[in-house]
């Protein structure tokens, strides 16, 4: 019997060791690398600067002289004339040429200049929008380590608790033996535990969907074996808790890169031909006069290709895209992949 308790024992250690082994520990910084690495908008916000990058270089290119060079070898074998004596004899003939050209263009009323700084604008606007998402995702994933973390404290502290609670039956217990106390103060207790019992229930289910909420954003599809280390952070008083919500908020505007991403988009239209009726760029911000800011912006015939159209922007820019008829204006709303992107 004693030999079959320790094979159990020696058993039920290697399997607990196994698990151990194979529970992966991520910290903060590592979740938002994975985060940052397998982000499918990320990945193809990527893919939109590295296109943003050769249209860059195909507008820069236009700038270049135009060179073209061809040749040509003309290999005749069979009967043929002979321009020596007139003759028709079996001949071998061969021919070469060689040509070339060179073009530069003068003047095409700014088209290039145009273009190449709308490539740039775009450029510009590809690499804001790629560091927003960034932010983003790694304050998704913050939120959701940080929510891991917070649960797991949570499931300890109800287990103290409950054990507490085990404590003070024991205790109590002990009491009615020695005649201190009646078995009727045994029911009251007996309830508490029964509540703390399910309080533990709960809280390890809000630690075990925590933890697989943080795995679905890392595209991790093992979250039985996932799990955060344990970490102590070192958070330092900082000078933004004398701030009022409201300078903290105008602040996090002059960072934010979709602000920036919004600017270059109006300028993107611009070049695209539109007009801007009411400029909302560079307004003037007491205390904030280096920020990026963006007020009320009104953009008329704005083509429904350019950016400002397309794409949203976070700031208070409207759009104004003409038609020349009703039915034309009922096509493109039709048409359109936004169902509130027109009105």
């Amino acid at each position: 019997m004693r030999h079959l308790k320790l094979i159990l024992s020696t058993a039920l250690f290697l399997f607990t060791l196994l698990l151990s082994a194979q529970m992966k520990e991520y910290t903060l910084e590592e979740c938002v690398l994975i985060a940052l690495e397998k982000n499918i908008s990320i990945q193809q916000s990527e893919l939109d600067v590295s296109s943003a990058e050769i249209d860059k270089d195909d507008a820069f290119g236009s700038f270049l002289p135009r060179v073209n060079a061809q040749s040509q070898h003309i290999w005749n074998n069979g009967l043929s004339q002979n321009i020596t004596n007139g003759l028709i004899e079996n001949l071998t003939t061969q021919f070469s040429s060689f040509g070339g050209n060179v073009g530069v263009t003068l003047f095409n009323g700014r088209q290039n200049v145009n273009q190449l700084s709308r490539a740039n604008l775009n450029l510009l606007a590809r690499q804001y929008q790629l560091e927003n998402m960034k932010d983003d995702v790694s304050l998704f994933v913050a939120n959701a380590y940080l929510q891991v973390m917070f649960n797991r404290e949570f499931d300890q502290v109800q287990r103290y608790q409950l054990e507490l609670a085990k404590q003070e039956l024991q205790r109590t217990q002990l009491s009615i033996e020695a005649g201190i106390l009646t078995a009727a103060e045994l029911f009251e207790i007996e309830a508490n535990i029964a509540a703390q019992e399910q309080a533990v229930i709960q809280a390890e289910n809000a630690y075990r969907l925590s933890r697989i909420s943080l795995a679905q954003l890392l595209l991790i599809t093992d979250y039985e074996n996932f799990d955060i280390a344990k970490e102590d952070f070192d958070i330092p008083f900082s000078e933004i808790l004398n701030e009022t919500p409201k300078d903290i908020f105008e602040k996090a505007l002059t960072l934010r890169n979709d602000i920036k991403f919004g600017i270059t988009n109006i300028e993107i239209a611009e070049k695209d031909g539109a007009t801007i009726v009411v400029d909302g760029r560079n307004p003037a911000v007491d205390g904030e006069a280096g920020g990026f800011w963006l007020g009320p912006t009104l953009v008329d015939k704005v083509p429904t290709t350019s950016k400002v159209y397309t794409e949203e922007i976070f700031g208070p820019v409207l759009s104004i895209v003409r038609v020349k008829s009703y039915d034309d204006g009922v096509k493109l709303i039709n048409s359109g992949a936004f169902g509130n992107g027109t009105a």
